[in-house]
């Protein structure tokens, strides 16, 4: 939308907010689509439980409140984690661009 201002992200690429949001999107749908794993991540009960008592406008809490446990579960894959891999930094960019995103953009929870 050209009367939407853009953001600069980490890397300096200036990217809309839906540009921001639907590669945030892709980030974590791939997280559940590359699951393999048979048992939960070591601390996920405990992540589970910071993210409960977290503020409201904590994005984490905003994934598990007006997501499902699904949105919360894939935003806590893509954001956790120190290995290194090809793209790593833009994954990370985008991540901290939608992080950074103004509230008001987030639809009020049903």
């Amino acid at each position: 939308m050209a009367s939407e201002p853009a953001i600069a992200s980490s890397s300096q690429n200036f990217r809309t907010k839906e540009s921001i949001i639907e590669a945030a999107i892709k980030i974590f749908i791939e997280q559940i689509e590359k699951w393999d794993r048979k048992r939960a991540p070591p601390g996920l009960g405990k992540k589970l439980a910071i993210t409960r008592a977290a503020e409201q406008t904590n994005t984490a809490r905003i994934f598990l409140d007006r997501g499902s446990f699904a949105a919360w579960l894939a935003y806590s894959l893509a954001t956790e984690g120190k290995a290194h891999f090809h793209g790593r930094l833009e994954r990370d960019n985008t991540i901290k661009a939608f992080q950074a995103l103004p509230m008001h953009l987030i639809p009020p929870s049903s």
